[in-house]
């Protein structure tokens, strides 16, 4: 299942993967992340801190829905995705 989240159009809000302490076995650490957005959907900015990857999303149209990656790459090798989905709701 696909998590889902609202947004408003006119919100710059950050959305946090917390990868570290969701997923990766103790010992391993993340070491690069980056994120992949639908158009339509602006990213503003993101980063990494300890594990949990930051992702700053702006824009939107209302009535819309964009698909957002968060994809990891370890220190031990271990690559993933995280997909969720962001529906632009006036609120």
């Amino acid at each position: 299942m696909v998590a889902r989240i609202s947004k408003d159009p006119d919100a710059l809000l950050d959305y946090a993967v917390d990868w570290q302490s969701e997923w990766l076995p103790e010992g391993d650490r993340v070491i690069a992340a980056s994120a992949q957005v639908q158009s339509g959907l602006t990213l503003s900015f993101q980063t990494l801190v300890s594990g949990v990857h930051v992702i700053w999303l702006d824009g939107g149209t209302v009535g819309q829905s964009y698909t957002v990656v968060s994809r990891i790459a370890t220190e031990d090798g271990r690559r993933n995705d995280f997909t969720f989905i962001v529906d632009i709701r006036e609120r």
